[in-house]
C-alpha cells in the first residue's frame, strides 16, 4: 500500500495541476508571517477565522510542520542559508513546498489502511483477512488520488478510519481513555474538513449500543452479531 500510494508522488511538479491548493498556500502564508515577525506562533497556528482560510486549520498546520522539516534539511545540506533564500528557492521551484505537503497526504493514506486493518482485527478477523481489508482500501482509486494531492481528504479519512477502529474497540475496552479516543479522532477528522463531523456517528452509536440489550456493556454476550452488522453497515 505504501508503494502504491507513493508511486509518482511528484507528478506534475514543479507545476500544480490541482487548483485546490488552499492548505499549502495557507502553510506558506503562515511561514511568511512567522519568519517576518508579523504574528506570534499561537496566533499563526490558531488564527482568527478568515485570516488564511475559511477551512479548518489542521492540514495547513501539518503542512507547515512538513515545510519546516524541508527547510531544516535544506539548511543542513547547504541548499539555502536563511528563510529569505528558502522563499526565493520556493518561488523558483514550487515543488519544494508542494512535495512535503503531498508526503503528509501520503502518510495519512497509510493511516487509513492501518485504521481499517485494526478495525478488521477488532471484528475478530485473522491477520490475513485484516490485511486484505487494508489492501482493498489502500488500493482504492479514490484513496490513491487523495494521497497524491495536498488536499484535506486523505487526512480526514485517516482520522475517520482511526475513529472506526477505536469505536469498535469499545466492545472490549470501556475505560475513560478508550471512550475518549474515538471522540478525539473524530474531532481531528472534523478539524481536517468540516464533513469529518459525520465520523462522530461511530462513537455515538458504539456507546448507544453499549447500553442496549438489557443495559449490558459492550463485548458482553447476546448482541455482538447485531453490533458488528450495524457498525459494518455504517462503514
Amino acid at each position: 500500500v505504501a508503494l502504491l500510494l507513493g508511486v509518482s508522488l511528484d507528478h506534475g511538479l514543479p507545476h500544480r495541476y490541482v487548483p485546490d491548493d488552499t492548505a499549502v498556500r495557507c502553510a506558506l502564508g503562515i511561514a511568511q508571517d512567522l519568519t517576518g515577525g508579523q504574528v506570534p506562533l499561537t496566533e499563526a497556528l490558531f488564527p482568527p477565522d478568515g485570516r488564511y482560510t475559511t477551512y479548518p486549520m489542521l492540514l495547513p498546520d501539518l503542512d507547515l510542520l512538513a515545510l519546516g522539516g524541508r527547510f531544516a534539511v535544506g539548511l543542513v545540506l547547504g541548499e539555502w542559508s536563511d528563510s529569505g533564500s528558502f522563499k526565493a528557492a520556493v518561488f523558483e521551484d514550487p515543488g519544494l513546498a508542494w512535495m512535503p505537503a503531498r508526503l503528509v497526504s501520503w502518510f495519512m493514506g497509510l493511516v487509513v489502511a492501518f485504521g481499517i486493518y485494526r478495525a478488521a482485527r477488532e471484528l475478530r478477523r485473522d491477520r490475513h483477512e485484516a490485511a486484505l481489508a487494508a489492501l482493498l482500501v489502500g488500493s482504492s482509486l479514490l484513496l490513491v488520488q487523495y494521497a497524491h494531492t495536498a488536499r484535506p481528504w486523505a487526512t480526514m479519512m485517516g482520522f475517520g478510519a482511526l475513529t472506526l477502529w477505536t469505536s469498535l474497540r469499545l466492545r472490549r475496552r470501556r475505560n475513560l481513555r478508550a471512550v475518549l479516543a474515538p471522540f478525539a479522532c473524530a474531532a481531528l477528522a472534523a478539524a481536517s474538513f468540516q464533513v469529518g463531523l459525520a465520523f462522530l456517528a461511530f462513537p455515538v452509536v458504539a456507546l448507544a449500543l453499549a447500553f442496549t440489550r438489557r443495559g449490558v456493556s459492550l463485548g458482553s454476550d447476546g448482541s455482538d452479531e447485531v453490533k458488528e452488522a450495524f457498525t459494518c453497515g455504517i462503514a
